[in-house]
Parts: C-alpha cells; sequence; structure tokens
C-alpha cells in the first residue's frame, strides 16, 4: 500500500551535478505515473482489467488486435510503423472511468472511426457496445522498437497501464534484443505476462523459441500461446488459435476474485516504492556534490583572505598616516586657543629664512583623497582562489559553465572595486572626526590649550636647519605622535582616537576581503544555477 508518498521528492528537478538530468527527469515522471495510476486503479474496483499488446515491429500486433476484438480498429499494413499511438477498446460503460483521476490525455471516439492509427501523445478510447468484450479492455500500442522516439516512448506508458501484458513477437523477430528487454521488465517490475509466437509456421521452431523466451522471462509458469501464419481471412486454424487466446484472457479477466488486478496493485506499489528509493538516492548525491562544492568555494574564499592579511604589503604604516593624521590635526587646530599667539611665534622664526630659502610659503592643505596602495597582494591571494577553484572542482557542469561564462574578476575591477571601498571609509572616517570635534568635554579642551603652550616651546627651542623649514614640520609630526600612543591620556581623548583607529583598521580589512567576496559571489552564482529545485507539474494528465 502507498499511505504517504513523499510527493515532494517527485516535484524535484536537477541540473545534472552528479546525474543524467534528462534521465532523472523521465524517472520521476514515471514513478509519478505509478502513483497516478495505482490511485486510479485502486479508486474504481469495477476497471475492468487492461490487457496491452507490446512488441517489436512487425509482428502483427495490429492484426492480432483486430482479431481479439472482432473488428477493424487498428490499421494493419505492411508498410512500418503503423501504429503510432495506443489505441483501446473500452465499453461505453466504462469510458467515463477515464476521465476520473487517469494519468493521461484522452480522445474519445466511436467504433465508426476506423482504421485508426493512433495519437502520439494521447490514447485513444474506441467507445463499443459489444457486450460480451465488457473485461478485459484490450490496447494496441506503437512498436517497442520503433525508429520514432515518441512512439517509443508512448509504448512504455502503456507498459506501466497494463494489468496484462500479451507479449507479441514471431519466428522472424524472436531473437531482436529491444523487444525483449519488454519480458525483463516484466520480470523486474512484477507484471503479469502472456506471450504469443504469431505467425508461427514450423512447431519444431516455435518449441526451441518457447525455451528461449521463458529463460528470458524468468518465469517458467508464463503462458505461451502460437498464432498459426494467416493466409487468408477467416482461415480456420487462425480463428481457433484467436478464440482459444480470447477465451483465456477472459477468463484471467473476469476472475471473480479479480486476481490480475490485486497483483498488479501490489506490483504498482512495489515499483513505486523502489523507484522513489532510486530517486532520493540520486537526489542526494546531487545535493551532496552542490554543498561539496559550495564548501570548497567557501574554503577556499578564506584561505585567501588570510593569506591576504599575511601579506605585510597591506599594512603599510605611511598609509594610515595619510588617512588619519590630516584628521587629528583639523580636530587640534580647532580646539587650539593660544593658535594665534604660536601662528605668531612661528611667523616670527619663519622671516629670516625667507630672504635665503627657494620654497615659497605652502597653501593650506585640504583632507586627502584615499591614498594610493599596491594592489599587488590581493590580486595574488584572488589569483590563488581562481587558481584552487579551478584545481580543486572537478565536476565538468560546473566547469562547463565557467568556460561559458567566465566568472574571474580582472586587475581593472579590482581596483575600481577597492577605490570604491576607500571612498566609502574616507567619507567615514571624515564623519567620525566630526563627530569627535563636536563631542569632546570641556576639561579635554584645557588639556588641549596646555599642550599649546608645550608645542609653541618645542618650536622656539628648535635649531635652524639650512635649506629649507622642514625641521619645524618634523616638529609638528612629533607634537602629534603621541596622540597614536598610550601616552598623553590627560592631554587629549587618546581612547577615542584608539578606538577610531581599530575601527579603520577592520574596515580596511573588510574593503580588501570585500574583493575575495566579490569574486566568491560571482562563483556561487553559477553554483545556484545548478542547484536542484522544486518544480510543480503544468497538470495532473501526462502527455502519452
Amino acid at each position: 500500500m502507498i499511505s504517504h508518498p513523499p510527493t515532494h521528492i517527485l516535484d524535484m528537478k536537477i541540473k545534472g551535478l552528479s546525474t543524467d538530468p534528462v534521465l532523472f527527469r523521465d524517472q520521476v515522471n514515471q514513478t509519478r505515473q505509478h502513483l497516478q495510476l495505482f490511485k486510479w486503479k485502486q479508486r474504481h474496483t469495477r476497471l475492468p482489467n487492461i490487457v496491452v499488446l507490446l512488441g517489436g515491429t512487425g509482428t502483427g500486433k495490429s492484426t492480432l488486435f483486430n482479431a481479439l476484438i472482432e473488428n477493424n480498429i487498428s490499421a494493419e499494413s505492411v508498410k512500418r510503423p503503423t501504429t503510432g499511438g495506443g489505441i483501446a477498446y473500452v465499453h461505453s460503460d466504462d469510458i467515463a472511468l477515464f476521465s476520473e483521476g487517469f494519468p493521461f490525455a484522452t480522445e474519445i471516439l466511436s467504433s465508426d472511426h476506423k482504421p485508426l492509427s493512433g495519437h502520439s501523445q494521447k490514447l485513444t478510447l474506441i467507445s463499443h457496445e459489444n457486450s460480451s468484450l465488457l473485461s478485459p479492455i484490450f490496447v494496441d500500442s506503437p512498436d517497442v522498437d520503433s525508429l520514432c522516439l515518441e512512439n517509443k516512448y508512448h509504448a512504455q506508458k502503456l507498459f506501466l497501464l497494463a494489468d496484462l501484458i500479451l507479449f507479441v513477437t514471431s519466428c522472424e523477430k524472436y531473437a531482436d534484443q529491444e523487444p525483449l528487454e519488454i519480458l525483463k521488465q516484466a520480470k523486474k517490475e512484477g507484471k503479469q505476462l502472456l506471450i504469443v509466437l504469431n505467425k508461427n509456421d514450423d512447431d519444431l521452431l516455435s518449441k526451441s523459441i518457447y525455451d528461449q523466451l521463458i529463460t528470458i522471462s524468468g518465469t517458467p509458469d508464463v503462458h505461451f500461446f502460437t498464432i498459426p501464419r494467416r493466409k487468408k481471412p477467416n482461415e480456420p486454424d487462425y480463428m481457433e488459435s484467436i478464440f482459444h487466446l480470447r477465451k483465456h484472457l477472459l477468463e484471467i479477466s473476469n476472475n471473480p476474485k479479480n486476481i490480475l488486478r490485486k497483483q498488479e496493485i501490489l506490483s504498482l506499489s512495489h515499483s513505486f516504492k523502489k523507484s522513489v528509493t532510486d530517486i532520493q538516492i540520486k537526489l542526494d548525491n546531487e545535493i551532496a556534490v552542490y554543498k561539496k562544492i559550495e564548501q570548497l568555494l567557501f574554503d577556499a574564499a578564506q584561505t585567501s583572505k588570510e593569506m591576504l592579511l599575511e601579506s605585510p604589503a597591506i599594512f603599510n604604516r605611511s598609509y594610515f598616516d595619510s588617512c588619519i593624521k590630516p584628521h587629528i590635526k583639523d580636530v587640534y587646530s580647532r580646539h587650539d586657543l593660544l593658535a594665534p599667539v604660536r601662528q605668531w611665534v612661528v611667523e616670527t622664526l619663519k622671516k629670516p629664512f625667507y630672504l635665503f630659502s627657494k620654497t615659497e610659503n605652502k597653501q593650506p592643505k585640504t583632507l586627502p583623497l584615499p591614498p594610493e596602495m599596491d594592489l599587488t597582494p590581493v590580486l595574488t591571494a584572488l589569483g590563488e582562489y581562481q587558481y584552487y577553484v579551478k584545481k580543486h572542482v572537478n565536476t565538468a557542469l560546473f566547469l562547463k559553465y565557467l568556460q561559458e561564462q567566465p566568472p574571474e574578476l580582472d586587475a581593472k575591477t579590482v581596483n575600481q572595486l577597492f577605490q570604491e571601498k576607500m571612498i566609502a571609509i574616507n567619507r567615514w572616517l571624515t564623519e567620525q572626526f566630526e563627530k569627535l570635534n563636536k563631542g569632546i568635554p570641556v576639561q579635554k579642551r584645557f588639556g588641549i590649550h596646555a599642550l599649546s603652550l608645550i608645542w609653541g616651546a618645542a618650536i622656539i627651542g628648535l635649531e635652524t636647519i639650512s635649506g629649507g623649514l622642514s625641521p619645524i614640520e618634523l616638529a609638528l609630526d612629533s607634537i602629534l605622535a603621541p596622540y597614536l600612543t598610550a601616552g598623553a591620556t590627560e592631554l587629549f581623548v587618546v581612547n577615542e582616537l584608539k578606538n577610531i583607529v581599530h575601527h579603520l583598521r577592520n574596515q580596511y580589512i573588510k574593503a580588501l576581503h570585500s574583493i575575495i567576496e566579490h569574486q566568491h559571489q560571482e562563483y556561487t552564482k553559477i553554483l545556484e544555477v545548478l542547484k536542484p529545485e522544486s518544480i510543480q507539474p503544468r497538470n495532473g494528465l501526462v502527455l502519452m
């Protein structure tokens, strides 16, 4: 019994990381049809048994079908293939059953429409009034070895539909390998089977053929019928053989206990559960490969980030000085009440040197743009990441996508991404110092005033060095240096400055890591396309 089937598995679609997606889709569709047929047959307890004629090209299936139903419904011809779709001979009382949860698309015609070749995507239902053929429902089918793929696909669907398979072969075609797969599949799925050797004109040969087919089918108790070659219409031997075959089929189909249907229900249940288990294994493998690649990409990105932090070139002291010192000078000048006095002292000292110095008065400096940086360490770490991915991800489909849509970042893109981050960091740094300017308490400002006196004294005490005023610049930097150390706590808001420097370093590292992360996201976008996903069937019908 199928009580609570895991239908979510049947709604999954894979892209082919570990399993052929076309074969997976076909198996899912077939399994869904197993479930739908199980429910349909279990619901309609008065549904007649269904006998499907299956076999290879030119074995006389359509001729045998017409003989069994005593009506020339299915087209017969030496031209092959003749039957392009399933043709079911259904009593009018049972036609309605094929619209109530039946999983295949159908078309209904009266028995006046003849001869028919069938529809490649539908099961043609021929409504009749012959009360002697209430059960079973006979179904003609396309060739299982047809060169037309639609016909072969249709024949497979009819295999699922059958309660009993009437395997039709002939003395000329019995050894063809593709039709023989029907016998093996019937045994595998527990389908009830009856073998007909059609067009027989050699009893000794038929015995040999019987032995071979019984061996292949693996069921020694399978029923075997021989039908002589028909040389003219209503030939006695031929008609007698048809009569015995029909009688046997009527007997097993009209069994009061309906053993045939019960066996088919069990077969469908077993096949469904087995197929669902196989689908689950394939889906698990697909997900496992996806997660393996996902983890590999993550690990490669982390390794590249660590490699980047180990490069001494990215923590250049001059880089941080150029970022933060102009802001510190700006904070200092805003709260220096003795700035005019110190400016007078400096100007007085500088005047004697103006006559001899070749340098001119420097223009006031503005806050700098983001400083330039050598991105070689970033490009090196990025290159290692890209190399690692190509070397260790050995899934053909993923590598195919990498070739078709190369996601690797180039030097120009890296530089652009870095500059965007640096502009944002510079903006953030300016905002932090503006907040600091507004939030310095009064007692800290007195410390700044005291420091102004020390600064002035330091400048006056400098020795003159010929060739320019660089010693004064040196003095200014040396006075500012304590602001970035643990000293001078009583003179300035050192803790706040250290906090800003700490956050600056973190944001700088994040900016570098964001380039690696950007590359990681490009790889992840490709992987996301290959992720197993849930889909919904278009409708309840499955085209034949």
